[in-house]
């Protein structure tokens, strides 16, 4: 920007060097600013020139130490070593990271301030040790740390004598660590800064013809103050400071605190220039509130404002602008907003790996590792919780998406928990890498490097082959550590370990800073000015940040001591808030209005400073859509015409293989008619989920098919079953639940039954209920088997008359039942039942109550099942009798599978040896309910009673 703070100082130090600069060493608090800088350099000189040498503060300073800079892993890995040695301690490097993340933290604080850190680090209950007479200490300070020490009282707990002992091992921690590092030659930035500025020989040695500029700093530690200061009295620095009258001079505002306290310093007070400009007030600024719903409507709102149509002014789409965003999250919805007529785009900021698809992929990956098994044959089997979510995502479904579903299907359908890598036909060589079990960290490292180059030259020149290409950074980085450490870690530590890793870790997005669209973190604006300025998520508790510090050191010892406190991080913030604004001509500061995901919908309060002390004009606008919440809409369905031609799917009428309704439907419909309007007229299913835990439901398949299996011998030699018989039916028990489970999940002859877990248990339940039935059976024989469910082929149906205002229809009826047996000209027709089915009802007209909260659904069933037989004709001189065998009681003392009817307070009640008896009011009181069905006047509602909504699969599209 013309006139702004790095083109003003390139004007002058052009005035002053003429066209050979090389003599010149400019140093910035970042390099972005030196690319700036040198734009403008050349700009104004519009012909060649001899460029100055240009610094970040980090490099600069790095220059004059003995020490190259070490990377946080290894940091963290040598700082390991020494913290388990010198506390002899077991603790995990997983466990260790955290803790030594937030310990080289403090180190690199304590050095960059130039701390005391034997003396920070003592046990300081004695007052005396603040008591030396060289103490550089101020009151304040004294006060803060005697509060501190003060707090734990004259007897410790328990908890405090720990911490006490960890306390005074840091010192030694700190100075093994350091030693370790001296003879590595290596050294994290506070280290470099503090031998820098202890030990400036070297430095003022290899400056002595230079001409050192240092500009646009703020936030100072006491070793960089340290280290400028020396050069600038040595006479080889100057400084040109980055400042505004209205916040340096206002002792209230947070701003301008670290320019005031360097005013007072000895040597960096003559830097100062004897008055400041007022740019913030004078230079005129049009300042725009913008609240907006949620990070979406901040974006969209972001992007009316570029839209050349929607302004008075347009704004320009170039290098004069800038887009602040204060929470990294919104870069991918700004992204998406931003104009379709935008050209060139820059974006220097950092984003959370863990946000990418990379990382969802990778975690995918690891948890397929730690949950995947191996045979001793070598075959690998992997949990169906962690392959299918493989399987679907984006990366992998690139590359046979049709074939990949249908085996996603084809494996929910066949519930299988485990898979084998045999059953992953897959001919990608990803998938030929992917079966592979890991054994340790070492070998994961490797085969997350392999599985990621399959995706490498897949996302070419996208941001997630930046994401992919960070990853693969860090696992060899990780791996090259193993090795330099001689560390061995099994999979599960690894695993931890290398999450705890990613999860702080940011992927520098770094693009060509000198033309287009400026998309950037407030952090990447130090030095540069912009005309046209929007800040996004300017909301309380995100900027700036809600007051957190991850430190072993305590705030009074912080303040103590002199090390930065959140204080000190919301000053710094403030300060690159106002020098963002006070060159810029138009500033859009946009905020969330809503409460969202821990965040308040309140302003900033850099905002409302704004609003109340700085006497600009400023426009607010608060964009968002009307809502108003009002109660859900009871859904009522009206049988319209095409509704009724649905239903004629079950009449005769309609189609010439009609569809039947079954007791269950007949029970969904008595229960709720909504619920019967989903699951039967319009056929949503429930969606398929692989079952680990072998609930109820899949206990009843299983028991019901291995009973069939059973006794499917009699059943196609239609002989006699005898009490002996039951001998021979017990030793074929196992082998019947070994065919029902193989049918159940669509296994093979030739597939292995893994013998473990929860099949052990559920077969050996299986095994006594059915030994239990056959212990029933052998009291009741002889009988003759006359069906079982298998043998049915579609089951008994029939169709039934059902008269309405409109016509009449032939609706279709049909049930399958578990098994019909017969003695004595009495044919019994059971049902199993693995809930809490009764045996007892209260009379027929109860089972079609649907205000009845005890209806009795499995007597109904079994009734229908008895009209369905009367109706066969195939047993017409012969008594039908219901059974229910409801398997939760087969072991009770009173187990009787014969059904009673009984109205409550009765002393008679009515055992049901012939259910024919009752079928004419039965099929009565059903045909009222098939009435109602086709009845055009009757919607289908919802229940009343909302506890039947607790378990529906429906219930969210009712908001029950």
């Amino acid at each position: 920007m013309k006139n702004g703070f790095l083109h003003t100082i390139a004007t002058e130090l052009l005035d002053q060097h003429g066209m050979d600069m090389s003599h010149l060493h400019i140093v910035f608090p970042n390099r972005r600013a030196g690319l700036f800088f040198n734009k403008y350099l050349s700009e104004i000189a519009q012909k060649p020139l001899w460029s100055p040498n240009i610094y970040g503060i980090s490099d600069y300073i790095t220059r004059y130490s003995p020490y190259e800079k070490a990377d946080k892993l290894q940091l963290i890995f040598e700082l390991y070593g020494v913290f388990t040695a010198a506390l002899n301690s077991s603790e995990k490097a997983e466990h260790f990271f955290f803790w030594g993340e937030t310990l080289l933290g403090d180190f690199d604080e304590m050095d960059k301030y130039l701390a005391d850190v034997k003396r920070l680090f003592s046990n300081l209950l004695e007052q005396k040790e603040l008591e030396r007479p060289e103490d550089y200490l101020t009151e304040e300070q004294k006060q803060h740390i005697l509060t501190f020490w003060k707090a734990f009282g004259a007897k410790l707990s328990t908890h405090q004598k720990n911490y006490l002992r960890l306390w005074e091992k840091l010192y030694g921690i700190y100075a093994d660590f350091n030693k370790n590092l001296d003879d590595l030659r290596l050294g994290y930035e506070g280290k470099i800064y503090r031998y820098v500025a202890e030990n400036p020989q070297f430095m003022l040695e290899k400056t002595e013809n230079q001409d050192i500029v240092f500009a646009g700093f703020n936030a100072l530690s006491n070793s960089e103050i340290q280290i400028i200061s020396q050069l600038v009295e040595a006479g080889r620095a100057r400084i040109y400071w980055d400042a505004d009258e209205y916040y340096t001079s206002d002792a209230l505002n947070e701003a301008g605190q670290f320019i005031r306290a360097m005013r007072k310093h000895p040597v960096l007070s003559r830097t100062f220039p004897e008055t400041w400009n007022n740019n913030f007030q004078n230079k005129e600024k049009k300042i725009t509130f913008v609240g907006a719903p949620l990070n979406i409507g901040q974006a969209q709102a972001m992007a009316m404002m570029l839209e050349k149509n929607n302004v008075e002014e347009p704004i320009s789409l170039n290098e004069e602008t800038a887009i602040v965003l204060a929470d990294e999250q919104l870069l991918f919805p700004v992204l998406n907003a931003l104009p379709q007529e935008l050209e060139r785009l820059n974006i220097t900021m950092g984003y959370p790996v863990s946000a990418s698809l990379t990382h969802s992929f990778v975690n995918i990956i690891t948890d397929l590792q730690l949950f995947t098994r191996s045979r001793s044959d070598g075959e690998v089997w992997f949990n169906h919780r962690h392959l299918i979510p493989l399987l679907r995502h984006p990366f992998v479904q690139k590359f046979e998406y049709e074939f990949i579903e249908e085996l996603c299907e084809r494996l929910i359908e066949r519930n299988r928990v485990y898979i084998s890598s045999d059953e992953l036909d897959l001919s990608h060589p990803f998938f030929l890498d992917l079966m592979h079990k890991a054994e340790d960290g070492k070998a994961l490292i490797q085969y997350l490097q392999t599985l990621l180059s399959h995706f490498s030259e897949e996302n070419t020149g996208s941001v997630e082959w930046e994401f992919i290409g960070h990853y693969q950074k860090i696992l060899t980085r990780l791996g090259d550590l193993f090795v330099a450490y001689q560390m061995d870690t099994d999979l599960y530590a690894f695993v931890r370990l290398f999450r705890q890793i990613v999860l702080s870790l940011r992927l520098p997005f770094e693009g060509e800073p000198l033309e287009g669209l400026q998309v950037m973190g407030m952090l990447e604006t130090r030095n540069i000015d912009f005309k046209n300025v929007f800040i996004l998520s300017m909301n309380d508790g995100v900027f700036p940040a809600k007051p957190q510090q991850n430190s072993f050191i305590p705030l009074n010892l912080r303040r103590g001591f002199g090390l930065p406190t959140f204080e000190t991080r919301d000053a710094i913030f403030s300060y690159l808030f106002y020098r963002l604004l006070q060159r810029a001509e138009r500033v859009f500061l946009l905020y969330n209005t809503e409460d969202f995901e821990g965040h308040r919908g309140e302003v900033s309060r850099f905002l409302l400073q704004l609003q109340f002390e700085s006497g600009l004009n400023i426009e607010h606008k608060l964009l968002q859509s009307p809502v108003t919440i009002s109660q859900p809409r009871t859904i009522s369905i009206v049988k319209t015409d095409e509704i009724l031609k649905h239903l004629m799917n079950y009449c005769r009428e309609g189609t010439e293989k009609p569809a039947s309704f079954t007791p269950s439907a007949i029970n969904t419909y008595l229960e709720c008619r909504l619920r019967f309007y989903f699951r039967y007229v319009l056929k949503l299913d429930e969606e398929k989920e692989i079952e680990e835990n072998i609930g109820m439901k899949e206990l009843g398949n299983l028991f019901h098919l291995a009973a069939e299996f059973l006794y499917a011998d009699f059943l196609d030699k239609n002989h006699t079953i005898e009490s002996k018989d039951v001998n021979e039916l017990q030793k074929k028990v196992s082998g019947s639940i070994e065919k029902a489970y193989r049918k159940q999940y669509s296994m093979q002859e030739h597939e292995i039954i893994e013998s473990e877990g929860q099949w052990v248990l559920i077969r050996e339940i299986l095994k006594k209920m059915l030994l239990k039935v056959l212990e029933i059976d052998r009291k009741y024989a002889p009988f003759n088997i006359q069906g079982l469910e298998a043998g049915q082929n579609q089951g008994y149906s029939t169709l039934i008359s059902v008269e309405t205002d409109l016509k009449t229809y032939m609706v279709s009826l049909k049930g399958v039942i578990d098994r019909i047996d017969e003695k004595d000209q009495v044919l019994r027709l059971a049902d199993y039942k693995t809930g809490r089915d009764k045996s007892n009802f209260k009379s027929m007209d109860s089972l079609f109550d649907r205000e009845d909260k005890n209806r009795n659904k499995a007597v109904l069933q079994l009734f229908f099942y008895a009209l369905l037989a009367d109706k066969s004709g195939k047993w017409k001189n012969k008594f039908l009798q219901p059974a229910l065998f409801n398997l939760s009681e087969l072991f009770g003392d009173h187990f009787d599978w014969k059904l009673e009817m009984k109205e409550p307070y009765a002393k008679n009640s009515e055992i049901i040896t012939d259910a024919r008896p009752y079928l004419e009011e039965f099929e009565n009181l059903l045909s009222q309910v098939l009435v109602e069905i086709y009845d055009p006047n009757v919607n289908f509602n919802p229940t009343e009673d909302l506890d039947k909504c607790r378990y529906c699969s429906y219930a969210a599209i009712c908001n029950r």
